[in-house]
């Protein structure tokens, strides 16, 4: 609890790579279902027209759409950092106090997208992700958290993205076991009742076939997940 008394407001962003909106819906995502459940779900948000992770992830990471933040592909040149800074930067720049953490399965969004947390690392795997993400969680007193987990991107990639690939539905269901993990932990915090956690779950782009890139509806359709405030105990 913080001096005011109230519950210490903090934030755990995770992102999971090229994540169709109707593809989330088939599949089975207990974990999410009930993050939604606990807040809202958005699954006509839109992404910018450049639907290739750069840009798309800066756009979140910055709050800005490429012609501010300059990523307009996934060589991040042209990148404005020091104008429209990592929202993780941001936060260290008003709060130096806070404990920051960036985990991200594509490296990238390690050492080009400039997080400027107090922790970041780029493990290989989503289950590595995950391993990081539950130590940071377990032992130590994270403010803002953002995670990303790859492994579905990889899959619509290899076998195609949409409903009707069982390889992708079965890599979305994957990073929900994962997530339900990070929760878990999350919720397993000695001090979560003196916490007031707002998730954030989103994706940067869909796709057809076994690309993206275009400025089209599947392409630029993405989901967003908001949840949190369960009265200061798990989530249920």
């Amino acid at each position: 609890v913080d001096s005011s008394g109230s519950r210490v407001p903090k934030v755990l962003l995770i992102g999971i790579d090229g994540v169709r909106p109707d593809s989330l819906a088939a599949a089975e995502t207990p974990n999410l279902d009930r993050l939604s459940r606990a807040g809202a779900i958005n699954s006509q948000a839109q992404t910018c027209a450049h639907t290739v992770s750069g840009p798309s992830w800066m756009s979140i990471l910055t709050g800005v759409w490429p012609n501010k933040h300059g990523v307009n592909d996934n060589t991040f040149e042209g990148i404005d950092s020091a104008n429209f800074p990592h929202f993780l930067a941001r936060a260290e720049s008003i709060r130096a106090d806070l404990r920051t953490v960036s985990i991200t399965q594509w490296s990238p969004l390690m050492d080009k997208a400039v997080p400027g947390a107090d922790f970041s690392s780029a493990p290989d795997s989503g289950a590595a992700v995950t391993i990081a993400a539950v130590d940071e969680l377990s032992n130590n007193n994270p403010d803002l958290v953002f995670l990303h987990f790859d492994g579905a991107d990889h899959a619509g990639h290899a076998s195609g993205y949409g409903p009707e690939s069982p390889e992708y539905i079965a890599s979305i269901e994957n990073v929900d076991g994962e997530i339900g993990k990070v929760v878990a932990a999350l919720n397993a915090r000695p001090t979560i009742t003196e916490e007031n956690w707002l998730i954030l779950v989103t994706t940067d782009h869909g796709g057809t076939g076994t690309s993206h890139g275009q400025d089209i509806p599947l392409h630029r359709t993405v989901f967003l997940i908001a949840s949190g405030d369960w009265q200061g105990g798990p989530m249920r």
